[in-house]
């Protein structure tokens, strides 16, 4: 896989596209996914939720939403739910992007996509398409109340474990 992946208390700015070892398993940020075949491992492997951000550096409406959307995914609390971010720039994986938009699950950029465990295909749970801020804080509304479930379900099966 060659998916590069940086700890969240990187700033965005330092990311240099080198696998670094995160000190905090439960959360993560990569900036590359090669293709739909490594989509598909990422969202067959996901054990919480998993983020994927498209963008372009040249994009006017990805640099009006790009505060608000990173101030969500940096920040997001670690929780017992492992949360994969990815932050893509869609000049450095066209491939994927152009692959998403073939299957009509990407119609623009600035986009946002939530997967979430349990998902086995391309369709995402939830997805926000625009640069429209109130339209962007309501799907990570949602994606939060996505994360305090999956906590939630995740504290559950612990209770049963130990009950066993």
């Amino acid at each position: 896989m060659t998916t590069r992946v940086s700890t969240f208390a990187t700033p965005m700015s330092a990311l240099s596209g080198d696998s670094i070892q995160s000190s905090n398993a439960s959360k993560s940020i990569g900036t590359y996914i090669s293709g739909l075949n490594e989509l598909k491992t990422i969202i067959e492997e996901n054990k919480g939720l998993v983020l994927i951000s498209f963008r372009a550096k040249w994009c006017a409406p990805c640099k009006r939403a790009s505060p608000v959307i990173d101030t969500f995914l940096l920040n997001t609390p670690v929780l017992n739910v492992p949360i994969s971010v990815y932050i893509i720039d869609i000049d450095d994986c066209i491939q994927l992007y152009g692959e998403l938009k073939r299957i009509r699950i990407l119609s623009s950029i600035p986009s946002v996509i939530c997967y979430e465990k349990g998902t086995l295909e391309f369709f995402p749970v939830d997805a926000v398409l625009t640069s429209n801020e109130t339209e962007i804080l309501a799907f990570f509304r949602r994606c939060n109340d996505r994360l305090l479930n999956l906590e939630h379900q995740l504290q559950q099966e612990n209770v049963k474990y130990l009950d066993i």
